[in-house]
């Protein structure tokens, strides 16, 4: 098809061909029209909505939330039917005008102009988006979402409650929480309590039992106050406002764990006493471990050597060689330091790096380190080695031995041994008790670390870690 054919077709089709392009652009228009009208409205604060019900009061931080509506005006319901109207409209002129070089020519520049706009308004928004990324880096944001904003267009601009005393919906924080008794000499607890937002005014709290007694009517925010056992409701107001906001509080008995007392931990309601399921990635694994020679692990048969090592792989790296976490490397998660500290005792010379743990040709040396690390801590002897034993051999792989012996922790008044896990018939080891120090067990050992080199694990990371390799021993290695 030629151009003096499409001439000829449009000579005889032009008006159809004309109300066909009006028809497709009021379309257009109509469907954004539609979406204006039922779009949120640009000012975000001091209106009513469309039932009469008023929103938030304005302040100095809805400027910007205005500013952002504006932005996603033009981008998002601006820019897109104004390209349509003027693409369509650069075409018909070239269509239209194809017997004029004249009307051809403003119909190109039209197109021109048209991408030359669009470009420059995502140009720009490209460029801003970038460099708020960048900065944001070096500025630390932090908050809910995260440090750094994927996408600064949807960075969420929050004005409410709290924000420096501007007014919006009163809050009281937190919303339900649960407190335990240390010990069962304790009587009283510290309970911290926050409100945020409402209008102008000082802070009011009313504490209440499940009676409804009131045991604390108090000024102030933050708020600290000791409770005894039982269930209490903390009402807040501020100023001669009417609106209140309510917080719940539960004080219960020191938590037990098998047949200790103590304050509650980070891992206090964690199953340690046997496995926990998780991923294992059992074909991942065992494709790994094929052709390969599994080290002899003192203590353990050939088969049990490798069900145990496949098991710690499962849970360490889901047997994927290239898994890096902080400074730890490849399947087994050596830190530089360690791997180098073992690459004598399996006959090692090269210098071992990041890369060198994190290299699938180097899987059978690192089988070895890891094989050699056991060995080294003796943990078989130490920590047992039964099937039931996995999780210990677990813990001690991350800890180091010591982690195994029994704990002078875990103990009431300093005399006979409590049990975290008393069905297991065994003293309760280090890595399983969860406070830093005796009776009263009021210091958790959450954030601690085994007293062993290259023990770079808390004792909360391996209570973690050591029934979730059990569960992969028992589920798919055994």
């Amino acid at each position: 098809m030629n151009l003096k054919m499409i001439q000829e077709f449009y000579s005889r089709n032009h008006y159809l061909i004309a109300f066909f392009a009006i028809l497709f652009v009021s379309l257009i228009l109509f469907s954004f029209v539609v979406q204006f009208v039922w779009a949120a409205p640009l000012v975000p604060c001091g209106r009513q909505d469309q039932k009469g019900t008023p929103n938030e009061k304005c302040s100095t931080c809805h400027f910007f939330v205005l500013g952002q509506n504006i932005s996603d005006f033009i981008l998002k319901d601006v820019t897109p039917p104004l390209t349509i109207v003027f693409v369509v409209a650069g075409g018909a002129m070239i269509l239209f005008g194809s017997g004029s070089t004249i009307w051809v020519a403003k119909g190109i520049g039209l197109l021109r102009t048209t991408g030359i706009g669009v470009a420059l308004i995502l140009g720009s928004w490209l460029i801003v988006n970038s460099a708020l990324s960048q900065v944001s880096k070096y500025v630390g944001f932090s908050s809910d979402f995260g440090e750094v904003p994927a996408k600064w267009y949807t960075f969420p601009i929050y004005c409410g409650e709290g924000d420096g005393g501007v007014p919006g919906e009163l809050i009281c924080k937190p919303k339900d929480q649960t407190k335990y008794l240390e010990s069962s000499n304790q009587t009283e607890v510290e309970v911290d309590l926050t409100a945020e937002g409402g209008q102008e005014g000082e802070y009011h709290w009313s504490i209440q039992n499940s009676d409804g007694t009131v045991k604390v009517s108090r000024n102030g925010n933050p708020l600290k106050v000791s409770l005894p056992k039982g269930k209490f409701t903390a009402e807040v107001k501020r100023g001669n406002e009417n609106q209140t906001a309510v917080c719940t509080v539960k004080v219960q008995d020191p938590l037990q764990c098998g047949t200790c007392l103590g304050a509650q931990c980070s891992d206090s309601n964690l199953p340690i006493c046997g496995s926990i399921e998780d991923e294992c990635s059992p074909n991942q694994v065992n494709k790994l471990f094929e052709n390969l020679r599994i080290p002899q692990i003192n203590g353990l048969t050939q088969v049990e050597s490798m069900s145990l090592l496949k098991s710690l792989a499962a849970r360490l790296s889901g047997g994927n060689p290239l898994v890096e976490n902080e400074n730890r490397f490849g399947i087994f998660q050596f830190t530089v330091a360690k791997a180098n500290q073992l690459k004598s005792l399996v006959g090692i010379n090269e210098s071992i790096g990041e890369s060198w743990l994190t290299n699938i040709d180097n899987t059978q040396k690192i089988i070895n380190l890891a094989g050699a690390w056991i060995n080294s801590q003796n943990l078989i002897a130490v920590c047992g080695s039964g099937p039931k034993d996995v999780r210990d051999i677990a813990a001690g792989f991350l800890g180091g031995k010591s982690v195994c012996e029994k704990s002078s922790a875990c103990t009431e008044s300093g005399s006979e041994s409590c049990s975290i896990c008393p069905n297991n018939n065994e003293p309760t080891k280090n890595w399983e008790c969860l406070w830093s120090g005796p009776a009263p067990h009021n210091v958790c050992s959450d954030v601690d670390k085994p007293n062993e080199t290259f023990s770079e694990n808390t004792y909360a990371q391996i209570r973690s870690f050591a029934p979730r390799v059990q569960w992969c021993y028992d589920t798919y290695f055994k």
